[in-house]
């Protein structure tokens, strides 16, 4: 049995500025769990954390892929943070689907995926 994706966990150096990235962008909640940890809720499972580091975010992450209904629309909201974009959206598979990456404001790389279904297309 495939093991599913249950809870991922981001890693900040300014919780204010990160819960106003994601909330702004993804429209997240959060809920305070402790001064170093903050839970987040998308609507839909999975959830996660931010999680407070001291330290600089460095070294290679897992990326986490959030799905978006359109790709330009949250990367021009993105870029209003300030925030990089190290990959343009660009096709992948052939059937519609979508991806790009961004830096969040915490330097961790965030993946985009957008599907336009043959019902929209």
């Amino acid at each position: 049995m495939p093991a599913p994706v249950c809870h991922v966990e981001i890693p900040v150096r300014n919780m204010a500025r990160a819960k106003k990235f994601y909330r702004a962008l993804f429209g997240w909640a959060f809920k305070q769990f402790s001064p170093r940890y903050v839970m987040f809720d998308t609507g839909v499972r999975p959830g996660g954390a931010l999680v407070k580091i001291d330290g600089p975010i460095g070294g290679d992450h897992a990326t986490v892929y959030l799905r978006v209904d359109s790709i330009g629309e949250t990367l021009r909201a993105a870029k209003a943070f300030g925030v990089d974009v190290p990959t343009k959206k660009s096709e992948i598979g052939g059937e519609g689907a979508f991806i790009a990456h961004l830096r969040d404001t915490e330097g961790n790389k965030i993946g985009l995926f957008e599907e336009v279904t043959a019902e929209l297309a």
